[in-house]
């Protein structure tokens, strides 16, 4: 009985012994002494006992194996690990790889150009005044249609065989231009003033420009303005490429609305108001040169429509009105003799050599401004009436 108590996986209890099946020795001991059965009782339950323990034992044994054949899976996985680890490490030579100088070529092999310079930085200028970058500019008309008198162009019939639109318009030439400073508006240079009261001739912008050097001011040159209207782009006028837009400008250059009044009217590098009036500025020599072989610039033609190259200023752009003798766009250029006549549709802007100027200078500039606003005329300003 004991034997078969231990071989099982768990613990039955003994059926109950048959007094016919045990000798009678047996019985009549039990009958006795029934203390004896307990105690075999006693004996099979902790024999039982025991076997189950055994078992456990070796189910835990079995257990434990599991877990060491676990674990075995489980250095397989530091293995795929270590593999991992060994991409991250062609990755990363795959980096290394991106970094060398064949980074550096374009599709087709070839070694790509470098990368352009920066922009050269703008100079610094005194208040109300923007900067522009010298460098080698191609300006002026490239349309030879824009050569050809417009319909509005009256001085076609009144002078018959000029080409006066043509020697008013400078043609694409290539110029050579330093840095420099121009007032963002016209004279007086004061955004929301009035426009001058009258014109200048060949004396007095040669007066004005004399007494400009006193303050670190100066008069512009016709390639500066020229830039500063029409953009390193070669704008037709300030505002369009190519064509003249109305309403955006003042339409009535003699007698325009304050200064700066349309911010529409605009060019390219920010500067307002052109080709409301033109302007007085220097000849430039090599502008002059470039000039020369297409005999420009010319005087009027009713001072003859000559040649007027040799004189050291002209008058560049157009205004407001397509009926002038001269070119009504960016391009446009024609002079005047020393008279005393005083064309109002003939402006002023001033311009500075790159640079701040002195507290005290421009103080000194500042209060002499003040004294042309104070009568708002050109004559009196410069004591000539």
């Amino acid at each position: 009985m004991m034997g078969q108590a231990a071989s099982r996986s768990s613990c039955v209890a003994p059926e109950a012994p048959r007094l016919s099946r045990v000798p009678a020795t047996v019985g009549i001991m039990a009958i006795r002494f029934p203390w004896i059965l307990l105690v075999l009782l006693g004996m099979t339950l902790l024999a039982c006992e025991a076997g189950d323990d055994d078992d456990s034992a070796n189910a835990g044994t079995q257990l434990d194996d599991d877990d060491d054949d676990t674990a075995g899976d489980d250095d397989t996985a530091g293995d795929d690990d270590d593999t991992a680890g060994d991409d991250d490490d062609t990755a990363d030579d795959d980096d290394t790889a991106d970094d060398d100088d064949t980074a550096d070529d374009d599709d087709s092999g070839h070694e790509r150009p470098p990368e352009p310079p920066p922009d050269p930085e703008l100079p610094e200028c005194p208040a109300g005044m923007i900067g522009v970058a010298g460098g080698s500019y191609e300006l002026g008309e490239d349309d030879a249609d824009w050569l050809i008198p417009s319909p509005s162009n009256s001085w076609r019939s009144e002078y018959p065989g000029l080409d006066l639109l043509g020697l008013t318009t400078m043609p694409l030439v290539t110029v050579q231009i330093p840095g420099f400073c121009m007032d963002r508006f016209p004279f007086p240079g004061l955004e929301g003033e009035a426009w001058p009261a009258d014109g200048l001739n060949f004396d007095t912008v040669a007066l004005l420009d004399q007494q400009l050097s006193s303050y670190g001011r100066r008069a512009c040159t016709i390639s500066e303005l020229l830039l500063a209207a029409a953009g390193p782009e070669n704008w037709r006028f300030p505002y369009d490429p190519a064509e003249r837009l109305p309403g955006l400008c003042e339409e009535d250059d003699f007698n325009p609305g304050p200064i700066g009044r349309l911010a529409s009217c605009v060019s390219p590098l920010g500067f307002r108001d052109f080709l409301v009036r033109s302007t007085w500025a220097r000849l430039d020599p090599a502008l002059a040169s470039a000039l020369g072989p297409f005999g420009m610039p010319i005087f009027p033609p009713w001072e003859g429509a000559t040649f007027a190259g040799s004189q050291s200023y002209a008058v560049y752009g157009g205004t407001s009105r397509e009926g002038t003798f001269y070119s009504h766009s960016n391009f446009g250029l024609h002079s005047h003799t020393d008279s005393v006549e005083l064309f109002l549709d003939d402006g002023f802007r001033v311009c500075a050599a790159p640079g701040l100027p002195d507290p005290a200078v421009e103080v000194a500039w500042q209060e002499f401004r003040d004294e042309f606003l104070l009568v708002g005329s050109y004559q009196y300003w410069l004591g000539l009436e």
